[in-house]
């Protein structure tokens, strides 16, 4: 695993660094971990294998580092909700209707192609529509995996496939109605003024630019650092939903074959259980008087750090061979 992290780490330095030259990937705002992904795609499938390296490997790094990001949201503090704005239901009634727009139009091509080319499908293969496009790699690999147990083999990788398709229109099409917003008068002035602003599209704030405070301290580093305090936490948060599905695992076992399914089904929605092992985790601090020593900022540097990770480990594990199959 330390070997993966070791050329990720390095594709997603470079990709900072073609981006910072490139204007094409600053025009689009092409995020340097799908960038990076995409550099180790072609490696990954064709050289790396011959080096005992493999998709497999990345695709579980994937499905781990999902959990860790869903740990390090729910541990974090809700901020206090404007209240008048009605934002939060309207994105929330967008989001679940373009969830619901894609799911049903991925079901449709699914019988479309069972009663055509593919009579082989497996009949709920268009739920990874909107998996990839509306949650993300992380979770369409981690549910594609989990049908292995229904005999669908590579629906992993195809889940993986969607998300990036998902990445690439959202890039290209999304600067359309940035610009179509910019014209309208849509979009808030001070994201208007990221978006001119020249000095933010390579990526890298320039050399003697002010920068921004992007933690806090919440200890006294010469006993523990704040970094090394609330990673300890989000790792402590991910073990519990791991020791959780492990004895769910156990008990489902006595009920056969059909249990077995289903604790293949729960280890596949394994970021659910990880997002509730860390609003426990908030509770017990909560109810312990001890939540202050959660840094927000802090959360978010580790969650950027796990999705930065996630994206090009995603992105990367696509099997081209898999794909070709289903052809």
């Amino acid at each position: 695993m330390f070997i993966n992290l070791g050329i990720i780490s390095a594709a997603l330095l470079l990709a900072t660094y073609i981006r910072t030259k490139v204007n094409f990937f600053q025009r689009f705002l092409i995020p340097n971990s799908l960038l990076a992904g995409f550099i180790l795609l072609p490696l990954y499938n064709f050289v790396f294998p011959h080096l005992g390296l493999s998709t497999v490997d990345l695709g579980e790094m994937a499905y781990h580092l999902l959990g860790l990001s869903f740990v390090a949201l729910s541990l974090k503090a809700l901020p206090r909700a404007k209240p008048g704005k009605g934002r939060i239901f309207g994105t929330t009634l967008s989001v679940l209707f373009q969830f619901g727009v894609q799911g049903f139009l991925g079901l449709i091509l699914t019988f479309v192609f069972i009663k055509t080319i593919r009579p082989d499908l497996f009949h709920s293969f268009g739920y990874l529509l909107p998996l990839g496009f509306s949650q993300g790699p992380g979770q369409a690999y981690s549910i594609g995996e989990s049908w292995r147990s229904f005999g669908v083999e590579g629906a992993g990788s195809i889940g993986l496939t969607f998300a990036a398709l998902g990445f690439i229109l959202c890039s290209f099409g999304g600067i359309f109605i940035i610009n179509v917003g910019l014209k309208k008068n849509w979009i808030p002035d001070e994201q208007v003024a990221f978006l001119k602003n020249k000095d933010s599209k390579p990526g890298i704030h320039p050399k003697g630019a002010k920068l921004k405070a992007g933690s806090f301290l919440t200890t006294e580093t010469e006993a523990i650092d704040t970094l090394t305090l609330n990673a300890g936490l989000v790792l402590l948060g991910y073990f519990a939903s791991f020791l959780v599905l492990k004895g769910l695992d156990f008990l489902l076992s006595f009920i056969g074959p059909t249990g077995e399914r289903l604790a293949d089904t729960f280890w596949g929605l394994s970021f659910i259980f990880a997002a509730l092992m860390g609003l426990l985790l908030r509770q017990i601090l909560k109810a312990t008087d001890n939540q202050h020593i959660v840094d927000n900022m802090t959360m978010n540097r580790l969650t950027g750090i796990f999705v930065d990770l996630m994206v090009a480990s995603a992105i990367a594990a696509i099997s081209i061979v898999v794909i070709k199959n289903y052809w």
